[in-house]
């Protein structure tokens, strides 16, 4: 998860990736026609919107700056010292720790309150 934070700074730090995006963002956003849509079938993503890139950095930082989580310290420590089955068991909690730290950091910056409104 530390690569993909490294790999989502170095593409926000990135004026010409960023625009990029922007436009790939835009294209996402058109719709297309409506012969090679089937008609009227609604667009699912046509209502979201964009995140902020602004924002999207600020919650990188807030991620990297967090202090290590204990129990995902234990885990990682104890580890190699696991069954390979009870060493699956353990990454998958890994991962279920990061990502409630990150919807934890989300929640914190209001990128969220749109969805619980």
């Amino acid at each position: 998860m530390d690569d993909l934070t490294s790999r989502l700074q170095s593409v926000l730090r990135d004026p010409e990736a960023m625009r990029d995006l922007s436009e790939l963002a835009a294209m996402l956003r058109e719709p297309e026609g409506a012969e090679a849509s089937g008609g009227d079938m609604p667009d699912p993503g046509a209502d979201l919107p964009l995140p902020d890139m602004g924002k999207l950095l600020g919650i990188s930082r807030m991620l990297g700056a967090q202090p290590p989580d204990a129990n995902a310290v234990l885990l990682r420590a104890l580890k190699p010292h696991l069954s390979p089955e009870r060493a699956k068991r353990a990454e998958k909690a890994l991962r279920l720790l990061r990502l409630w730290q990150i919807v934890s950091v989300l929640r914190e910056s209001g990128m969220l309150s749109s969805l619980t409104d």
